[in-house]
């Protein structure tokens, strides 16, 4: 069954804001698309403003929603016994975070910092996990994100040995 287009979805934290406004890189990633014109999707958005060196997440914390920073720069690390030898990425603007976790109900296994200001979208747990009951589609979606994530896993660590 083919989806109509719809509108982008307009039912932020604010109420005026959109998915679309943030020009959000949707070619590589269907999951982010199909959320965006879809306004009954996962329910409502929130959408955060943090300030640079803010919090995101952090690991070991309970995740409760997956985020996707709009704006600004983010960092995520990877922590080691002793912080000292953590590793580090850019977060990528449209990037899923947090998304193995809040499916899992693992805490996070990493820590999302804001570099620069940053407006970050949370799609929380409980909408989410609701949704996936009832969408064949949302399901695969997230099936091929995960399994793009798992080749990805299987290359860095190939490339590293």
């Amino acid at each position: 069954m083919l989806r109509p287009a719809l509108p982008s979805y307009s039912q932020a934290l604010a109420g005026s804001l959109t998915l679309s406004r943030y020009a959000l890189p949707m070619r590589s990633n269907r999951l982010l698309s199909y959320i965006s014109h879809d306004p009954e999707l996962i329910g409502p958005l929130s959408i955060r403003q943090f300030q640079p060196s803010a919090s995101i997440f952090r690991s070991g914390s309970t995740a409760r929603g997956m985020w996707i920073v709009a704006e600004g720069e983010a960092r995520v690390i990877f922590p080691s016994a002793d912080w000292a030898g953590s590793l580090s990425r850019a977060a990528v603007r449209g990037e899923l975070l947090g998304l193995t976790e809040t499916l899992s109900g693992l805490p996070y296994n990493s820590t999302l910092l804001a570099v620069t200001s940053c407006r970050c979208i949370n799609i929380q747990r409980n909408d989410l996990l609701e949704r996936l009951l009832h969408d064949p589609l949302l399901r695969a979606e997230l099936l091929i994100v995960a399994s793009h994530r798992l080749s990805s896993a299987y290359f860095a660590a190939g490339v590293q040995l």
